[in-house]
């Protein structure tokens, strides 16, 4: 595995345009959202807990974050919950509005 460091030197290669960054900046969120407002469904409720597949890649990009730089990992974690709380309030909605919600952030996020 890279070190951060060896990763955002890569990053910092291709990305150094200020136009490029602020897309970055509004769209990559919009598409991390709008990734775990998809892989919210389906929900297999286990008592407090709500599994779905957010949760289990929640779970996996914390502990690589984690792994890679403790204090990004912790943020990581928090924004990545974040995403995923935000999911799990979409994906109870009808799925006409779920789909929508989901598909039309990431194609904003991607444009």
């Amino acid at each position: 595995m890279k070190t951060l460091s060896q990763q955002l030197a890569s990053y910092a290669a291709y990305h150094r345009d200020r136009r490029n960054i602020l897309t970055h900046f509004v769209g990559i969120p919009l598409i991390v959202v709008a990734v775990a407002i998809l892989l919210s469904r389906p929900m297999l409720p286990l008592g407090w807990l709500t599994l779905s597949p957010t949760v289990l890649l929640v779970l996996a990009v914390s502990i690589y974050y984690l792994l890679l730089d403790r204090p990004l990992g912790l943020v990581m974690t928090a924004l990545m919950l974040g995403a995923a709380c935000i999911g799990a309030q979409v994906a109870v909605l009808d799925t006409t509005t779920w789909l929508a919600w989901g598909i039309g952030l990431f194609v904003f996020g991607w444009v």
